[in-house]
């Protein structure tokens, strides 16, 4: 459920809406759109799908109506994995080309 709606300018004075999230799920709090913001108020009963590795939101619905949904943090996950999986299959496969049979 949603507790409160803040929103606030960041450095770069774009807009910033949170809203405080209560219920037992894992995050209390998600940053979303002002489309999003403008839907949602107080006291509406929200379902959150939430990015585990950057602790964010990803989809909030309302009543079955998805109200927010973003594709940008799923693929910066997958873009950050592949970098991380890469260099190191380049190290293993490396390495296992430069030893010399031995005699």
């Amino acid at each position: 459920m949603i507790e409160s709606r803040t929103s606030e300018l960041d450095m770069e004075g774009e807009g910033v809406y949170r809203l405080a999230l209560s219920g037992g799920g894992e995050l209390t709090r998600c940053d979303v759109d002002s489309d999003a913001y403008e839907r949602l108020k107080e006291g509406d009963r929200v379902e959150v799908d939430a990015s585990h590795l950057f602790d964010s939101c990803t989809r909030v619905a309302r009543g079955g109506d998805v109200v927010y949904s973003t594709w940008a943090q799923p693929l910066v996950a997958l873009v950050f994995g592949v970098l991380l999986f890469v260099p190191g299959l380049m190290v293993t496969l490396g390495g296992s080309r430069r030893r010399k049979p031995s005699a």
